[in-house]
Order: structure tokens, then C-alpha cells, then sequence
């Protein structure tokens, strides 16, 4: 649907990765030195990702981002994969931010480990000014001949994502696919990740400089 066009001139994506009471307290997800941060780059990476995905990865200008720590450092247990001392713990348990695409468009964020909010949400909505759609729930919403349009799309047969990773890699070793998956992306996500934390430290906006394309870019028009 939006390599169709039919999303028209994107301008908006929303990347939310967010849960009510979810802070690992094992391993080492809780030490900065060890990990580089929380539920951004844990859960926040994913939901993030996804979301550049749909708009087309079309490269970041400036980011604004803040992050706070109000529950792992406490002795309340929002901890539900296990116990942690809080005086070890040094990374964020939310983080927001607002980035600046090279297209125009805007992308907000957040991420969280837990918030006194219903429930855990995982959720990417891309906008344009055809239509839209979002990720989990997988819709989308549009105008047709004067009518508004909601549309809900049919669920894929459930696989093992990590298995089919692999599958797929080995594939492309051999000769018989294609790489769906560019590090040119990767490298986007984590400008925006790492940009989001510099903000954060410095209370200030920061710019991108380094805008590398990406192979064969088709969305985000």
C-alpha cells in the first residue's frame, strides 16, 4: 500500500514501544557500561526500526530527545523478570524524542520499561495525506470517493522470526535471495537512537551530518 503511493506525501510517523511493569532484572540490561542504555535501545530499537522501515528510511536531520529514570533505581519492584540491586542500576527506564526526517517529515518517539499507564503497547503509525496506516494493529485509514475507509489487513501465518532470520541469511549466502535487511539502515536507527541520548546529556537539539542512502530506497515518497 505505500509503495502503491496510496499513503500519498508522508509527514508524520509515531514509533511507540512502551509497558506498564517490565524492567529486566537480569543480566546486565541495567548497567550503561555493559548495555549503552535501556527500553530505547532494548524494545525501543524494534518498534523504531519498523517504523523508519515504513516511511523509507529517509534520512534524519536533527534529533531532540530526553530521557528519565524514576522506578529502576527504586526499591518498588517493576522488575518482572527478576530482582536487581537499584544502586546498580544506570540506564533510562523512559526515553522520548522528536526527530527531523531529511524528507520533511517528523518522527516522534518512546519507550519505556514501565509507566503508570493501562497496558504494555507496541504500536508504529505512519501518516500521509492519502491515508495512513499503523503497525500492530495492522490498519490503515483512507478516503475513497468521499468515503472514509478503514481498512484492516489479514494476519500472516505465525513463523519462528528467529529461525526464518537465519534461514534467510543463509540464502542470501548462497546466492538464492536478495538482502532485505541493509546495514545502511541499521546504521540510520542507531543514529537516531544515539542521537536521542546525546540530546538528553546536553539538553540541546542535535544535527545529523552523516546522510549515507540506501540501497534500492523505494518508500517513504
Amino acid at each position: 500500500m505505500i509503495d502503491a503511493g496510496d499513503l500519498g506525501s508522508i509527514y508524520y510517523g509515531r514509533s511507540h514501544s512502551t509497558r506498564r511493569v517490565g524492567i529486566p532484572g537480569w543480566g546486565a540490561f541495567h548497567i550503561k557500561e555493559k548495555s549503552a542504555g535501556g527500553p530505547m535501545i532494548d524494545i525501543g530499537v524494534h518498534a523504531l526500526d519498523l517504523t523508519l522501515w515504513l516511511m523509507g528510511f529517509p534520512g534524519i536531520d536533527s534529533v531532540t530527545g530526553q530521557t528519565y529514570t524514576k522506578f529502576g533505581n527504586t526499591k518498588e519492584q517493576y522488575h518482572t523478570w527478576g530482582k536487581l540491586d537499584p544502586k546498580t542500576y544506570t540506564v533510562e527506564d523512559f526515553a522520548c524524542g522528536m526527530a527531523r526526517l531529511s524528507n520533511g517529515a517528523t518522527l516522534l518517539i518512546e519507550s519505556a520499561w514501565a509507566t503508570h499507564t493501562e497496558k504494555e503497547v507496541f504500536l508504529q503509525v505512519v501518516l500521509g495525506d492519502k491515508g495512513g496506516v499503523s503497525a500492530y494493529p495492522h490498519k490503515a485509514y483512507t478516503v475513497r470517493n468521499g468515503n472514509h475507509i478503514d481498512i484492516e489487513f489479514s494476519q500472516l501465518p505465525e513463523v519462528e522470526p528467529h529461525e526464518e532470520e537465519v534461514l534467510w541469511f543463509v540464502d542470501c549466502i548462497r546466492g538464492e535471495k536478495e538482502i532485505v535487511v541493509h546495514a545502511e539502515e541499521t546504521y540510520q536507527t542507531m543514529q537516531l537512537i544515539d542521537a536521542v541520548y546525546k540530546s538528553s546529556e546536553t539538553g540541546k537539539e542535535v544535527t545529523i551530518k552523516d546522510h549515507m542512502p540506501i540501497p534500492g530506497r523505494t518508500k517513504g515518497k
